[in-house]
């Protein structure tokens, strides 16, 4: 479908509003999905957000998945069973993880699904393991770092006995369960994928294929799976359009046809939403109480969300021909090491004045967090105090650093954000003002980026501050830790921040109980003594859809990706 059939489409639709009554279930056996946003690619290992997933769940799938909503209740997909110790598919010793293969399953192609395929996606997933993509996660457990240094290492990982895929752990884990349940680990057809040009499972060719640029992907603009949907078009930033998969080897979906819209503007897609011509909206949080007075519309508030959004402070940053450090130096910029200095790090901390912020912008519907572990996580420490707004201390702390150099001479520097997060601009702004009302000489600029820019800029170590948020890949603290304070860590990675990395990795090996629990309340009162970032809210979430959806449970962890399958539309 091109983009201006689309919009015409569109149109029409919002046309149509008076032809049918509001409590009439408008189409039901197709499912109207609109919200913002958009994704680049259809190849799991490069999928890293809401707007990805959404798309691939619905035709690819996993060896196991999160039960209904469960964060941590499995049940076997792909897989005939979950693994355990109990079942005997885990070893004693936590390091081997087997994996039977259902039989019998065939791709959307008619290609069957075979063990070889599985291990095909997980080498394949290795071996390319793209720069800022999620397959981090899988070589975290299964290399012995986050690249692979030889095939050798990858082969010896994931191997094939019968009809079954084993798995061999570096070291135990209590999450690689969570793991293979992500989108980024769904299942690919190995002849397919060759077939395109992709990399064709050998162990000569590993290197020509290792970080392979998105552009190469030879998966980006197809999807070959096993799931309930077949995508029958994709126009990216536009829309998208599955029709039921009625080979599917499950029940068939009862949905027919389900059409992604992706709409930018809020007044389209409310209208739509309040006169039934869109099931699924996403609903800015500003909206939800003129949302909840719609007929026949069901808002579900107070979704845990474990997020945590936070302004990043850079240290040893890229200066060169950096724009966002002014001149370099103290009075018109900062030096490279100006977030080296705590006394900096914590004046920042008490300059941002976290419970205005949350009121003005969440309108309360927000906790302040402490450290980079969020409320409601395993091993969360209640006792742990966040930061206050103090313009004493943080002016004490500010005078402090550099000797009072950067107190005397001021200093000039960029906070950045992707372009459109209005919550993420209203943030850089409550630290600017907090700043710059301390000292005349304090300067802050604020710039947003398109999302490309603002990631080249990012993933070089070159932004000295960004503000950003970080949602769960898998619920377990250390998917917070690893990515916040470990040295390879996403965030942490980029803000060149060193001197945690034993810990953390020593926390993503533990066997859960109170040692464990100890390791995080230490890990959780460094991450706030260190003031290694300035962490300002962990929001609720929330979902909005017409009344006559049902089957909705929520994605674990991504509340904002939708699961086709389980939905149907009637009024009962």
């Amino acid at each position: 479908m091109k983009p201006r059939y689309a919009l015409v489409l569109l149109v029409l639709l919002l046309a149509s509003l008076s032809a049918l009554g509001v409590d009439e279930v408008k189409n039901p056996t197709t499912l109207v999905r609109v919200g913002p946003g958009k994704a680049a690619t259809l190849d799991p290992i490069y999928a890293y957000d809401a707007y990805t997933y959404e798309l691939m769940v619905q035709s690819l799938e996993t060896l196991i998945s999160y039960n209904e909503g469960a964060a941590d209740d499995f049940i076997a997909i792909l897989a005939t069973d979950v693994p355990s110790t109990e079942n005997g598919l885990i070893s004693e010793d936590g390091l081997t993880y087997t994996f039977p293969i259902r039989e019998g399953i065939t791709f959307t192609n008619g290609s069957p699904l075979t063990a070889e395929d599985v291990e095909y996606t997980f080498e394949r997933a290795l071996v390319i393991n793209p720069s800022g993509g999620p397959i981090w996660m899988l070589a975290e457990v299964l290399l012995p770092g986050y690249t692979a240094e030889s095939f050798e290492e990858i082969d010896r990982a994931i191997e094939v006995e019968d009809n079954s895929v084993i798995f061999h752990l570096r070291n135990p884990s209590t999450f690689f369960l969570k793991i293979i349940a992500l989108p980024f680990c769904a299942i690919v057809d190995k002849e397919t994928t060759v077939d395109l040009g992709g990399w064709p499972g050998t162990a000569e060719t590993w290197q020509d294929n290792a970080n392979q640029p998105l552009e190469d992907s030879v998966l980006a603009n197809h999807i070959v799976g096993t799931g309930p949907f077949l995508l029958e078009s994709w126009t990216p930033g536009v829309e998208a359009v599955f029709i039921r998969n009625d080979d599917y080897w499950r029940e068939p979906a009862q949905l027919e046809r389900v059409l992604l819209y992706r709409v930018d503007e809020w007044t389209t897609r409310r209208l739509m939403l309040a006169n039934g011509d869109a099931d699924i909206v996403d609903v800015p949080r500003q909206y939800l109480e003129q949302t909840e007075e719609m007929d026949g519309v069901r808002v579900i508030r107070d979704l845990p969300l474990y997020t945590i959004a936070a302004i990043f402070l850079a240290r040893n940053i890229d200066m060169t021909d950096n724009p966002f450090v002014g001149t370099g130096e103290f009075g018109e910029g900062i030096p490279s090491d100006f977030f080296n200095s705590l006394d900096v790090r914590k004046g920042f901390n008490y300059a941002f004045n976290t419970e205005a912020y949350i009121e003005d912008v969440y309108e309360g519907d927000a906790l302040q967090p402490a450290s980079c572990i969020p409320y409601g996580m395993a091993y969360f420490d209640p006792g742990l105090e966040p930061y206050p707004f103090d313009e004493n201390l943080a002016a004490q702390h500010l005078q402090s650093a550099f000797d009072g150099q950067a107190w005397e001479e001021g200093f000039r520097f960029t906070i950045a954000w992707n372009s459109g997060e209005t919550e993420y601009k209203a943030a850089a702004e409550v630290l600017e003002l907090g700043l710059e009302s301390l000292n005349s000489k304090f300067q802050v600029d604020l710039q947003a980026m398109p999302l490309a820019t603002f990631m080249d800029e990012f993933m070089a170590g070159r932004l000295p501050a960004f503000v950003w948020s970080w949602t769960a890949d898998y619920l377990d603290p250390h998917n917070f830790t690893q990515p916040f304070m470990h040295s390879a860590g996403f965030y942490s990675g980029s803000q060149n921040i060193t001197g945690y990395d034993e810990m953390v990795a020593l926390g993503g090996t533990m066997s859960d109980g109170p040692e464990r629990e100890a390791l995080y309340k230490q890990l959780q009162q460094i991450c706030r003594d260190d003031a290694l970032s300035i962490f300002f809210a962990q929001p609720t979430s929330w979902h909005v859809a017409r009344e006559w959806v049902q089957g909705w449970y929520p994605f674990i962890p991504q509340w904002s990706v939708e699961y086709y399958y389980p939905l149907s539309k009637s009024m009962e």
